[in-house]
Protein backbone atom coordinates (compact mmCIF):
# COMPACT_ATOMS: atom_id res chain seq x y z
CA UNK A 1 0.00 0.00 0.00
CA UNK A 2 3.14 2.13 0.62
CA UNK A 3 4.66 1.80 -2.82
CA UNK A 4 1.25 1.88 -4.25
CA UNK A 5 0.25 5.34 -2.48
CA UNK A 6 3.67 6.74 -2.93
CA UNK A 7 3.50 6.29 -7.22
CA UNK A 8 -0.07 7.70 -7.20
CA UNK A 9 1.12 10.88 -4.87
CA UNK A 10 4.45 11.36 -7.54
CA UNK A 11 1.77 11.38 -10.04
CA UNK A 12 -1.22 13.36 -8.57
CA UNK A 13 0.60 15.48 -6.32
CA UNK A 14 -0.38 16.65 -2.88
CA UNK A 15 -4.22 17.68 -2.24
CA UNK A 16 -4.13 21.53 -1.05
CA UNK A 17 -5.17 21.88 2.40
CA UNK A 18 -8.22 24.11 1.19
CA UNK A 19 -9.44 21.10 -0.35
CA UNK A 20 -9.99 19.07 2.80
CA UNK A 21 -12.72 19.10 5.03
CA UNK A 22 -11.90 18.17 8.47
CA UNK A 23 -14.98 16.63 10.33
CA UNK A 24 -15.56 18.37 14.41
CA UNK A 25 -14.26 16.16 16.91
CA UNK A 26 -16.84 13.98 18.48
CA UNK A 27 -15.49 13.77 21.85
CA UNK A 28 -12.93 15.89 23.83
CA UNK A 29 -9.72 14.90 25.18
CA UNK A 30 -9.91 13.01 28.35
CA UNK A 31 -8.04 11.42 30.85
CA UNK A 32 -9.08 7.75 29.42
CA UNK A 33 -8.81 8.46 25.72
CA UNK A 34 -5.08 9.64 26.55
CA UNK A 35 -4.77 6.12 29.08
CA UNK A 36 -6.61 4.09 25.72
CA UNK A 37 -3.83 5.95 23.63
CA UNK A 38 -1.24 4.22 25.83
CA UNK A 39 -2.47 1.02 25.59
CA UNK A 40 -2.72 0.62 22.26
CA UNK A 41 0.90 1.99 21.66
CA UNK A 42 1.74 -0.74 24.00
CA UNK A 43 0.61 -3.51 21.57
CA UNK A 44 3.39 -2.44 19.36
CA UNK A 45 6.20 -3.74 21.96
CA UNK A 46 4.79 -7.25 22.13
CA UNK A 47 7.21 -7.79 18.92
CA UNK A 48 9.79 -6.55 20.38
CA UNK A 49 9.00 -8.97 23.90
CA UNK A 50 9.00 -12.01 21.67
CA UNK A 51 12.12 -11.83 20.40
CA UNK A 52 13.53 -11.06 23.04
CA UNK A 53 12.10 -14.45 24.74
CA UNK A 54 12.91 -16.04 21.55
CA UNK A 55 15.87 -15.39 21.82
CA UNK A 56 17.27 -19.09 22.77
CA UNK A 57 15.51 -20.46 19.48
CA UNK A 58 18.44 -18.48 17.68
CA UNK A 59 21.92 -20.10 16.29
CA UNK A 60 23.97 -20.52 19.34
CA UNK A 61 27.40 -19.39 18.42
CA UNK A 62 25.44 -16.29 16.89
CA UNK A 63 22.50 -15.96 19.47
CA UNK A 64 22.74 -12.10 20.89
CA UNK A 65 23.86 -10.75 17.29
CA UNK A 66 21.21 -12.48 15.58
CA UNK A 67 18.87 -11.42 17.79
CA UNK A 68 19.92 -7.72 17.71
CA UNK A 69 20.07 -7.60 13.90
CA UNK A 70 16.72 -8.90 13.99
CA UNK A 71 15.72 -6.36 16.52
CA UNK A 72 17.28 -3.72 14.58
CA UNK A 73 15.73 -4.93 11.21
CA UNK A 74 11.87 -4.85 13.02
CA UNK A 75 12.45 -1.18 14.21
CA UNK A 76 13.33 -0.26 10.95
CA UNK A 77 10.08 -2.15 9.35
CA UNK A 78 7.86 -0.48 12.17
CA UNK A 79 9.78 3.03 11.24
CA UNK A 80 9.21 2.80 7.42
CA UNK A 81 5.12 1.94 8.22
CA UNK A 82 4.98 4.79 10.64
CA UNK A 83 6.48 7.46 8.79
CA UNK A 84 4.98 5.75 5.47
CA UNK A 85 1.61 5.94 6.86
CA UNK A 86 1.22 9.28 8.45
CA UNK A 87 3.12 10.65 5.13
CA UNK A 88 0.47 8.94 3.25
CA UNK A 89 -2.57 10.16 4.78
CA UNK A 90 -0.87 14.16 5.68
CA UNK A 91 -0.10 15.07 2.12
CA UNK A 92 -3.04 14.17 0.14
CA UNK A 93 -5.28 14.91 3.02
CA UNK A 94 -6.62 11.69 3.81
CA UNK A 95 -9.33 12.65 6.82
CA UNK A 96 -10.92 9.76 8.73
CA UNK A 97 -14.88 9.97 9.36
CA UNK A 98 -16.22 9.21 13.26
CA UNK A 99 -16.74 5.73 12.06
CA UNK A 100 -13.68 4.65 10.29
CA UNK A 101 -9.75 4.63 11.20
CA UNK A 102 -7.17 6.67 9.54
CA UNK A 103 -6.11 3.32 7.58
CA UNK A 104 -9.08 2.75 6.27
CA UNK A 105 -9.52 5.93 5.02
CA UNK A 106 -6.13 6.01 3.17
CA UNK A 107 -6.83 2.27 1.91
CA UNK A 108 -10.38 3.77 0.37
CA UNK A 109 -8.58 6.33 -1.05
CA UNK A 110 -5.90 4.27 -2.56
CA UNK A 111 -7.94 1.66 -4.28
CA UNK A 112 -11.48 2.86 -3.78
CA UNK A 113 -14.74 1.42 -2.44
CA UNK A 114 -15.40 -1.50 -4.70
CA UNK A 115 -13.53 -5.04 -4.05
CA UNK A 116 -10.95 -5.69 -6.46
CA UNK A 117 -8.72 -8.55 -7.01
CA UNK A 118 -5.10 -8.09 -8.51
Amino acid sequence: MLAYGAARLWIEGPTPLTAVTVPAAVSPLTFFLILHAFATGCTALTGVEAISNGVPAFKASNRHRNAGQTLIVMALLMGTLFVGSIGLTSVPGVVAGPNETILSALARRLFGDGFSIW
